[in-house]
């Protein structure tokens, strides 16, 4: 089974993450976005065991959102993505995670890490900065817990 260990924020924070990526929708033609059902998220570590019964402990930490990256995707469309800046306590949630017994990792670790939240992804070729603009890419620390989820369909994560 497929696992992922997220950073998940409070309500206040994932209504603004939400709004930011339906203006998104408003302004381009997507084909991957975020919805009222959505649970915006930065994803730590996806790995796959047969049976997880392990029991984790971290605490909550601040991130900071550094701005926007747009990515181009194989097939021509551009990811959308909030650009969190990694910080101390990233590397060492990372590094503990990553010493798990029979787990397969499957995500980039180290220096390959890059903590994101996926907003949207684009269809249109040109995109204009300005329709991207929004407040909540200034905000400097927002706090955030890891959470274990199965990776499959829509996430249900379990604080950890």
């Amino acid at each position: 089974m497929k696992y992922n260990i997220a950073l998940l924020f409070d309500k206040e924070i994932n209504k603004q993450i939400i709004k930011y990526a339906q203006k998104i929708n408003k302004n381009f033609d997507t084909t991957s976005e975020l919805d009222d059902k959505s649970i915006p998220h930065i994803t730590i570590f996806k790995f796959e065991a047969e049976e997880f019964k392990e029991k984790l402990f971290f605490k909550p930490f601040n991130v900071t959102f550094s701005g926007l990256t747009l990515l181009p995707s194989k097939d021509g469309e551009t990811w959308v993505e909030i650009s969190v800046l990694k910080n101390k306590y990233f590397t060492e949630v990372l590094e503990k995670l990553s010493k798990l017994k029979n787990i397969k990792t499957l995500n980039e670790i180290g220096n390959n890490f890059r903590p994101h939240i996926t907003l949207s992804k684009i269809k249109n070729k040109e995109i204009n900065i300005k329709d991207l603009n929004y407040p909540l890419l200034r905000k400097k620390q927002v706090q955030g817990n890891l959470c274990l989820g199965e990776a499959k369909g829509k996430f249900k994560f379990n604080k950890i």
